[in-house]
């Protein structure tokens, strides 16, 4: 079971009441929707993957006084317990971190059949190495997990989305970079662009309603113009690129750059886009992620662009991932790009958990 937690960090980082996770079952074989509803504090969970034979479930289950209950099951006839949830970038991370960063416990079986702990159940008994942010990640390649514990925390009081549309990318990243620059606390903050889009930046802030009110003037006040409420559908914008009925020739992938990088980077698309005949779409998060969907005429053009953004971005110490794009395209280009020098210690602690390559060979990065 692989399980691909776009979503799940309303779970973890102060969502709504009625919550939508989004699974990936197998190997890039869209999941079902579900969605279960919490009550209105959590303070801790525990998922665990039961792997049977031919079936796989992912069950979150409730603990003694911890005010979560919820159950959520999915099957597969192949089955991998492992987490990708570091992969992608999820809007609420700006305030409460990436999904690794609330791992606290972990429990793996290596390809022995040893069966492995690390972490604990709460934050304060947290010892040991910290195997979970090296799991975390590893598409299973080093280890089987069978269960791991989140730190939850509690509902906002109040929320609220505020979008404003721009120009220029210029002016957008501008804005963004002025409210990161302020005592400002936004929980979430995005720009999303493309071919068809001009530059909007979306914002979510959470709170008290008093102490909400009083960044809502302050947010006001710093832009150049209003900002309009917004409802949570904006922060979709990055599923919706996988859901862009863009016809097999399109590829996705993941941008990691500096925040004060991304006008620079997006004018560099839009350059692409123009002498290639591309459509594009980016979500550029304020934590320095971002998902960039192309689509074009044959894989020749995706492939010149990609390999001309990879190298744009490595001279401003960025990266260029590949999610998604045609199997036969794959065969010119390295979707994970230049390791550098931490593929050698890469390979040293696969060799380590893994001597006989027996869990996920050559699915990670180069080939392990």
């Amino acid at each position: 079971l692989r399980v691909v937690m776009a979503r799940f960090v309303k779970l973890l980082s102060g969502g709504r009441q009625r919550t939508q996770l989004n699974c990936e079952m197998g190997v890039g074989e869209p999941g079902r929707e579900r969605f279960i509803s919490l009550p209105e504090r959590r303070f801790g969970c525990v998922i665990t993957m039961h792997l049977q034979k031919g079936n796989a479930q992912l069950a979150s289950r409730s603990r003694p006084n911890n005010g979560i209950v919820c159950l959520i099951t999915n099957s597969s006839q192949e089955f991998a317990g492992k987490l990708d949830i570091a992969l992608l970038a999820v809007d609420d991370c700006l305030r409460y971190g990436g999904l690794r960063d609330q791992l606290i416990g972990l429990k793996v079986v290596l390809p022995d059949g040893t069966i492995a702990r690390s972490g604990g159940k709460v934050v304060k008994n947290v010892a040991g190495y910290d195997l979970q942010k090296l799991m975390t990640g590893a598409l299973g390649t080093l280890g089987v997990i069978v269960e791991a514990t989140f730190r939850l925390y509690p509902y906002a009081v109040a929320t609220a989305n505020l979008s404003l549309t721009f120009d220029s990318i210029i002016a957008a990243q501008k804005a963004m970079l002025s409210i990161l620059d302020t005592t400002l606390v936004p929980t979430a903050m995005q720009i999303v662009v493309g071919s068809e889009q001009l530059p909007r930046l979306d914002l979510r802030f959470e709170g008290l309603p008093e102490g909400l009110e009083d960044q809502l003037r302050q947010v006001t006040h710093l832009l150049e113009s209003p900002p309009t409420s917004a409802d949570d559908s904006i922060w979709l914008a990055r599923e919706q690129l996988w859901n862009t009925d863009a016809g097999p020739l399109r590829c996705i992938a993941k941008l990691g750059l500096l925040p004060s990088n991304g006008a620079l980077c997006c004018e560099m698309i839009e350059r692409l886009a123009r002498t290639l005949r591309l459509h594009w779409s980016f979500v550029f998060q304020a934590t320095g992620l971002g998902l960039l969907e192309l689509s074009g005429q044959n894989e020749q053009v995706l492939l010149t662009a990609l390999i001309s953004l990879r190298s744009f971005l490595a001279e401003q110490e960025g990266h260029v991932s590949i999610l998604d794009c045609p199997t036969s395209m794959k065969a010119s280009i390295d979707v994970w790009g230049d390791a550098g020098d931490a593929l050698a210690l890469m390979r040293r602690v696969k060799q380590r958990f893994d001597p006989q390559a027996i869990l996920n060979p050559g699915r990670f990065v180069g080939r392990l």
